[in-house]
């Protein structure tokens, strides 16, 4: 009796040579399942809020061109990029953040030293060269300090040539103005303060034939400073100013 499987067709090498291919990829796939099964699962890490924080920080601190204050946002911005970093190192298979808090540490830093410069030249720069530049703050009385008219800096600036930038307070004349008053508030602003204290007014008698015309924008003044505190219930405190620099 003869074999059925005799009478087969005998396999070409050709695909004896595809069958063999197939039983190595079978192979690799069974061991690439075996060594994912032996492998440990992947675990979560969360990103760091610090790290967040010090990046939100950092682009905040551009405020530092516009506003003194706005110190804060750079110090914060360094602490929490720092601290960031130590929680990240010892827990690197818990948390995530590292770019994100280098960035943070070097907007907060960079941002910060550029802010800063652009307003220490901006606040030296304004003042013409002799003069000193004066705030309106620098002349208000402290509230706190009962019986106070006139606080000390102002006093002591009392005979000294200084620089003083405000808004002329209106007056009957616009043109060839040879005394006229300052105040730190627009008059054109409906939401400003336009009847200033005795103390935010500043009077001004130009000299050396100095005139200026009446403008709206802010104008800066040089001369030398006076201040007349006369007797306590005889008339407010006074200052004007000898202008010799309109600008």
């Amino acid at each position: 009796m003869s074999n059925p499987y005799d009478n087969r067709p005998l396999e070409s090498p050709d695909e004896l040579v595809e069958l063999g291919e197939e039983d190595e990829i079978i192979e690799r796939d069974a061991e690439d399942e075996l060594d994912e099964e032996d492998q440990p699962p992947r675990r979560y890490r969360s990103v760091n809020a610090l790290a967040v924080l010090s990046l939100a920080c950092g682009v905040l601190t551009i405020g530092t061109f516009v506003f003194w204050s706005m110190v804060v946002a750079p110090v914060v911005g360094i602490l929490a990029g720092y601290v960031a970093l130590r929680q990240i190192r010892k827990a690197p298979e818990e948390r995530t953040g590292v770019p994100m808090a280098y960035a943070g540490l070097a907007l907060s830093a960079v941002v910060w030293i550029a802010g800063y410069s652009w307003l220490i030249h901006g606040y030296f720069a304004a003042a013409p060269p002799g003069y000193q530049l004066v705030r309106y703050e620098m002349l208000q009385p402290d509230p706190e300090v009962e019986g106070e008219r006139v606080p000390p800096e102002a006093i002591e600036l009392d005979g000294q040539k200084i620089y003083i930038e405000g808004y002329m307070y209106p007056g009957r004349q616009t043109r060839g103005l040879a005394r006229f008053a300052l105040n730190p508030y627009n008059e054109k602003c409906q939401y400003c303060q336009v009847d200033p204290k005795p103390t935010e007014l500043i009077r001004v008698k130009l000299v050396g034939g100095l005139r200026t015309d009446y403008t709206q924008q802010v104008r800066g003044v040089g001369g030398k400073f006076h201040v007349e505190v006369p007797e306590l219930g005889s008339g407010p405190v006074v200052y004007w100013l000898e202008g010799d620099v309109v600008r």
